[in-house]
């Protein structure tokens, strides 16, 4: 099975992960999701100027030579839900 861990930081330099789940700016990472497709998400409702850096981490529980072909699929979006 492959996990892949969403890992956020923040313009502040915080970082959110399944580890770090709510930060002091109010970014949210959701659940670890260890055992399939997730998703896992970050949302922030207002957020910060500055710039966001996102990573993915890569865990494996067996050698990754038989794992296969891994996706990882990014959306970004800004001003979600809102009508302007």
């Amino acid at each position: 099975m492959t996990d892949i861990d969403l890992h956020v930081i923040e313009p502040n330099g915080e970082e959110a992960y399944y580890g770090h789940r709510q930060t002091r700016i109010g970014g949210q990472v959701s659940r670890d999701f260890t055992q399939g497709y997730g998703p896992e998400e970050y949302v922030i409702k207002q957020a910060m100027p500055g710039t966001y850096k996102v990573k993915a981490k890569y865990y494996v529980s067996h050698r990754h030579d038989f794992a296969g072909t891994t996706t990882l699929l990014l959306t970004l979006s800004s001003n979600f839900g809102r009508s302007e």
